[in-house]
């Protein structure tokens, strides 16, 4: 009886469409919501550099371009969740990027770059604002803090992510909400 009352409720959840995505969730990471604001900036930011390499052509519309922008759809879910994690064992770990840190390594970029004014340029080429880019940067330094104070940082976060429960609801996963296999297309 309770196996089939199982089986029941299986069947319902996958009839209607199993779980639902979060309003504004592109992926939802050991209950953190990763937004769909962030999954659309990076595959964004990724199609303009593409687009403005001069390298190729891309019409995102035939198979090849469809192929590729599905490529870049799967990279920005797997960098979304990479950042989700590395937030995740930040706040695990007691390690916080704060304003000041943010401002210097700004400051830092400025000046390789040329000044503010230039920096602001070549985020613009990248499809990215200021605000935006600092968001992103954020978890670099994060990233940058937690492998400082870990010999073994790669392989914790390594498996950080293989033990994460994840699912994305964007892109390559919009129909098969399972990742890692809805973006490795195992």
């Amino acid at each position: 009886m309770k196996r089939a009352l199982l089986i029941a409720f299986a069947a319902l959840a996958v009839a209607c469409g199993g779980p639902q995505a979060p309003a504004g969730g592109a992926a939802v990471v050991n209950g953190d919501v990763v937004t769909t604001a962030r999954y659309d900036l990076l595959v964004s930011s990724a199609k303009l550099r593409i687009e403005r390499s001069g390298v190729q052509q891309v019409d995102w519309e035939s198979a090849r371009g469809r192929t590729q922008l599905g490529e870049i759809q799967a990279q920005a879910l797997r960098l979304a969740v990479r950042d989700a994690v590395i937030e995740q064992l930040a706040r695990k770990r007691g390690v916080s990027v704060g304003d000041a840190d943010l401002d210097r390594a700004l400051s830092a970029l400025e000046s390789v770059s040329g000044g503010a004014q230039q920096l602001d340029q070549r985020l613009e080429q990248e499809g990215l604002t200021r605000a935006q880019y600092r968001t992103l940067l954020g978890d670099t330094l994060l990233d940058r803090e937690l492998r400082a104070g870990d010999e073994q940082y790669d392989q914790h976060l390594a498996d950080a992510l293989r033990r994460a429960g994840v699912r994305a609801y964007v892109g390559p996963c919009a129909s098969d909400h399972e990742y890692p296999r809805c973006v490795d297309g195992r």
